[in-house]
């Protein structure tokens, strides 16, 4: 994959008759950063999920009323401040806190 672009990874069918999208996205916005890789989900217009790895840790979220917009839209619309807060674990340092804001800050740039 091309840095900052998006590569459909797959599209799977379900038994249900509904179709989950997958598609992945490697961000690199600057030469001292980690790489990340982002796999955005949506279950169907307005359901989704994003996990987001960097460097052996991960994080993930779902999003059952997006209004209608597919995950990666929703991303890109969203406040880096909301999505970090959706993302952050429960007990996570300042230092994490600030790591989270940057990989999530990348990953809109990239989108």
């Amino acid at each position: 994959m091309s840095d900052g672009g998006i590569q459909e990874a797959f599209e799977r069918s379900y038994a249900k008759g509904g179709t989950v999208s997958i598609h992945v996205v490697d961000a690199h916005t600057e030469p001292w950063h980690d790489p990340i890789t982002v796999f955005f989900q949506d279950f169907e217009p307005g359901r989704g999920r994003m996990v987001l790895e960097c460097y052996g840790q991960a994080w993930a979220a779902y999003w059952g009323a997006m209004s209608g917009k597919t995950i990666r839209e929703f991303v890109k619309d969203a406040s880096a401040e909301y999505l970090c807060n959706k993302l952050s674990r429960q007990k996570q340092t300042k230092t994490e806190g600030l790591y989270l804001r940057r990989l999530v800050n990348a990953i809109k740039e990239s989108l």
